[in-house]
């Protein structure tokens, strides 16, 4: 083996040239080291996680829930024991953009979610609680978008045929779970939901108003009724300060109402990257059919495309993208 000297006299190098040749060997490995590092670091963000959801982007982590400090926690105790208050009678024909009509739903109605309390599921081993697969269609469409956003109409009980359950167990979405029926709402803040919810229904106009609810229906009981107090639901979003929803969930009768009454037109109000509609709530065959091409047109026309997800989900729901909308 040549030693130091030996080598730089064969080279015919003197010294002090070797020492000008390390440096600069040093500041050319030195930059393509902080190339690499930023190579990826510029690439990490945009990778899949090994459960398969992606890695939440700097765009995404803007995006993440913030609701108002206003909306404050409440002990376990009066969680249970809740019940909706009276909307003040100057608010009942107020507009849905009204900033008073926002702020007493925010203060007044909404509950946020229990502070650090584990969920109380039926079926915690469960995957997937969407009825038809919902979920998974939502999650394929996102690219298993992590820490979304969702707001759930007529969100039943918390878990049976939840369209976001799994959103928000396995992919750490936030959201608002809407409930109208008295019975279900209950049962799902006794699940302990870890998200924002509310005893409503979603009005069909653009002001708040009043529906005689008709539930249940057991032989033994009988239907029950109940007035419940509904708000227009861009008023429910802008409560907890959301301009963009990321999945958008409703089981309603009034579907084409309610979807009209939101300002989908004008991404700076609100914009919802997907939703899904289930049509097929009390309709025949022939009715939901009609209410799909119905819910179609009128989504298209506002930049939607509608989602071919199979027979099975098409023919009692529909799946809906909005074009052009970075999902990541």
């Amino acid at each position: 083996m040549f030693s130091t000297k030996a080598w730089l006299k064969c080279r015919r190098l003197e010294p002090s040239m070797m020492t000008r040749l390390e440096m600069s060997l040093v500041i050319v490995a030195t930059f393509l080291m902080v190339a690499i590092v930023i190579s990826y670091v510029c690439r990490g963000g945009h990778q899949a996680s090994p459960g398969g959801a992606a890695e939440t982007s700097p765009a995404d982590r803007e995006r993440v829930f913030r609701p108002p400090d206003v909306v404050a926690p409440i002990a376990d105790d009066d969680y249970e024991s809740w019940r909706p208050p009276v909307l003040p009678s100057r608010l009942k024909s107020a507009q849905q953009d009204d900033q008073e009509l926002i702020e007493h739903i925010r203060s007044s109605w909404i509950l946020p979610p229990p502070a650090r309390s584990p969920r109380r599921l039926n079926h915690p081993e469960k995957y997937d609680h969407s009825e038809y697969g919902q979920s998974f269609v939502i999650d394929k469409l996102l690219h298993g978008l992590d820490h979304g956003i969702y707001v759930d109409v007529w969100a039943g009980n918390g878990e049976t045929d939840s369209n976001t359950l799994f959103l928000e167990k396995d992919r750490h979405w936030d959201g608002l779970l809407v409930e109208p029926n008295p019975d279900h709402f209950r049962s799902l803040i006794g699940k302990r939901r870890h998200a924002y919810a509310v005893n409503a229904c979603v009005s069909p106009t653009t002001t708040p108003s009043v529906l005689n609810l008709t539930y249940g229906g057991s032989e033994r009981s009988g239907s029950r009724s109940a007035f419940v107090q509904c708000f227009p639901l861009y008023s429910l979003i802008r409560a907890l300060d959301i301009r963009r929803v990321d999945y958008l969930s409703i089981r309603s009768q009034l579907e084409l109402e309610i979807l009209k009454t939101l300002p989908l037109q004008d991404p700076d109000k609100l914009t919802v990257v997907t939703l899904t509609v289930e049509t097929h709530i009390n309709r025949n065959r022939r009715q939901t059919l009609a209410t799909n091409e119905e819910v179609k047109i009128l989504m298209t026309s506002y930049g939607y495309r509608w989602v071919d997800a199979g027979e099975r989900i098409n023919k009692r729901n529909v799946i809906l993208q909005r074009k052009n909308t970075l999902t990541k």
